[in-house]
């Protein structure tokens, strides 16, 4: 109580600073203008255009904010969002007792509390804070349904994993690896195995249903939850994706833009709907990955370390005056916190998953499912290390993991998990610092001159 106390004392400073300063990141200005939309014409629309563009449980959140408080009514936006910083918390205390005892739990709560990027997550009108909070609750409602043989908590697992698809689409990618790995690894009979794997998968496809089907009724082709999969697979998969900063394609226009290298691989004047132009740049990607796949190996590689680079979007929003206009020392004391922070988490927590798991080595391999998927589709598309934001709670529980048991840790120091850790450590600092020095030196000294 007193963790989450100085925690709601330092959103509510922070919120209060930020509360009612304009949007400005273009993700938030698209959010923004869908639900300006469901509450002023009660339509999924986006410049007059019914669309799916996004996934539909933010902008209705947002619509339900601006219903209750007024249209653009970001300062309560982000006091909720605050909030649901604190319900991570809570889940997060809740799942490390459950894994490793109070000692980890407690330690793991207040690192997930205090987390600078979290932290600051919550003012943005971005889906972070939500579906960082859907995805935490979704892994203890999986521990839950495990631990009881609860076939209706595995039905409520299901269902708030839809919910986390309906925030961010990629997360309709883990329900299948779910149930294939809980064949195996459940201490079940198989019939109760079955029944709990059909409890989750039914819920889910429940949750996912009715939006689905308005989907591929609107775009005369099935789309599961929006139409930026197959354009967003093949930014990061054709002839101009750039081999650093693969995000970037976005960004490229002219012949070299990925809409128009994909008109061109068309008869002029065809005609798409917004969900059969997805299809048509998924089947482009595909193709160019399967004729290009040392190319692709390559790119993959980055894309994965880009993943898990230091978390730069808090120091970058600062930089350029999100949070009014920055300070030259503000700016070096934030981007000292962020990193710091950040590296302190992953390399500890590489050690909590290789060294010092929690003893129910079943559900410890469903957490790293749960991570590897959403990782291995931001590699397989992107890599923006923002995305990477949603697995930090479940990183802390494994960080505190290894520095409560830094004793057991260090006994182990001899054995290939611990030689395989330091070995990831390594890489992963090598590339922090070649992200650094190499290709963001430049940016961070014109934002550290554009300070005040």
């Amino acid at each position: 109580m007193l963790l989450l106390a100085a925690g709601l004392a330092l959103r509510l400073a922070l919120w209060w600073v930020a509360a009612d300063r304009p949007i400005r990141i273009d993700d938030e200005k698209e959010y923004d203008a869908i639900a300006m939309n469901l509450v002023e014409l009660h339509e999924y629309s986006v410049r007059g255009v019914t669309t799916s563009i996004r996934p539909p449980l933010y902008p209705f959140f947002l619509a339900g904010c601006y219903e209750l408080f007024g249209v653009h009514s970001f300062g309560a936006v982000r006091l909720i969002q605050a909030l649901m910083g604190l319900a991570t918390t809570v889940v997060v205390y809740r799942l490390g007792m459950s894994l490793y005892g109070r000692r980890v739990a407690l330690l793991a709560a207040a690192w997930v509390c205090f987390y600078p990027a979290l932290l600051g997550a919550g003012n943005f009108i971005l889906t972070e804070s939500l579906f960082t909070l859907l995805l935490a609750m979704s892994i203890w409602s999986l521990r839950s349904a495990i631990e009881r043989d609860s076939l209706w908590l595995f039905a409520v697992t299901g269902l708030v994993i839809g919910l986390g698809a309906l925030t961010r689409s990629v997360l309709w990618l883990l329900p299948p690896v779910l149930a294939m790995a809980l064949m195996f690894l459940s201490g079940t009979s198989a019939p109760r195995r079955v029944a709990a794997i059909a409890s989750m998968l039914l819920a889910f496809t429940a949750t996912l249903a009715p939006w689905s089907i308005r989907n591929s009724r609107l775009h005369e082709t099935f789309v599961l939850v929006d139409v930026m999969g197959g354009r967003n697979f093949m930014m990061g998969n054709y002839e101009f994706t750039p081999m650093f900063r693969a995000w970037d394609a976005i960004s490229i226009q002219g012949e070299q833009s990925w809409d128009n290298v994909l008109r061109k691989q068309y008869p002029p004047g065809h005609s798409f709907t917004q969900g059969q132009l997805d299809k048509a740049a998924m089947k482009s990607g595909l193709e160019f990955v399967k004729a290009n796949p040392g190319l692709t190996v390559q790119r993959d590689a980055v894309k994965f370390l880009a993943f898990w680079q230091l978390e730069r979007e808090l120091i970058a929003e600062y930089s350029a005056g999100y949070f009014g206009s920055p300070s030259k020392l503000m700016l070096l004391a934030l981007t000292l916190i962020v990193f710091a922070t950040y590296a302190a988490t992953l390399l500890s927590a590489l050690f909590g998953i290789l060294v010092v798991p929690p003893t129910d080595k079943r559900f410890h391999v469903l957490v790293i499912l749960t991570m590897a998927v959403i990782c291995g589709a931001h590699t397989l598309v992107f890599g923006h290390s923002r995305y990477h934001l949603p697995l930090v709670p479940l990183l802390c529980i494994y960080s505190a993991a290894a520095v409560v048991h830094r004793t057991t840790l260090f006994d182990k120091w001899r054995s290939g998990a611990f030689a395989f850790a330091s070995a990831a450590c390594l890489l992963f600092v090598a590339s922090w610092c070649y992200e650094v020095f190499v290709l963001d030196l430049q940016r961070f000294r014109d934002a550290m001159s554009g300070g005040a």
